[in-house]
C-alpha cells in the first residue's frame, strides 16, 4: 500500500496560523458589519497579507526565504474561508431551489 506523503510540521504550523488569522481576521470584519462574503474576503487577505509580510520579514531579518511557507499560510486563510462560507452558501443554494 502506497504511503501518503505527510506534510512538514513547519508548514503545518503555517496553515494553523493561516486558519487562525482568517478567523481573526474575517470575525472582527463581521463585527464592523460587514457581509460575510466581504468578511470572507477580509480575512483571506489579513491571512495573505501576514503570510507575505513574514516572508519578507524573513528574508530582511535572517536571509531565509521560502514561498512554500507563504503558500501554506494562505491555504490555511482559504481553509478557513471555505470552512465559514460553505454553510452559507448551502443556505442559498437550498433557498434559490426551493
Amino acid at each position: 500500500m502506497p504511503r501518503i506523503p505527510l506534510v512538514s510540521h513547519d508548514k503545518a504550523n503555517h496553515s494553523i496560523y493561516g486558519f487562525l488569522i482568517y478567523l481573526a481576521a474575517a470575525f472582527m470584519a463581521l463585527g464592523f458589519g460587514a457581509e460575510s462574503a466581504n468578511a470572507a474576503l477580509v480575512g483571506f487577505l489579513a491571512a495573505s497579507a501576514a503570510a507575505w509580510g513574514k516572508e519578507l520579514y524573513d528574508r530582511r531579518a535572517s536571509g531565509t526565504y521560502d514561498p512554500d511557507d507563504a503558500t501554506a499560510t494562505m491555504v490555511g486563510g482559504a481553509a478557513g474561508a471555505a470552512a465559514t462560507t460553505a454553510p452559507s452558501l448551502m443556505l442559498w443554494l437550498r433557498a434559490a431551489l426551493a
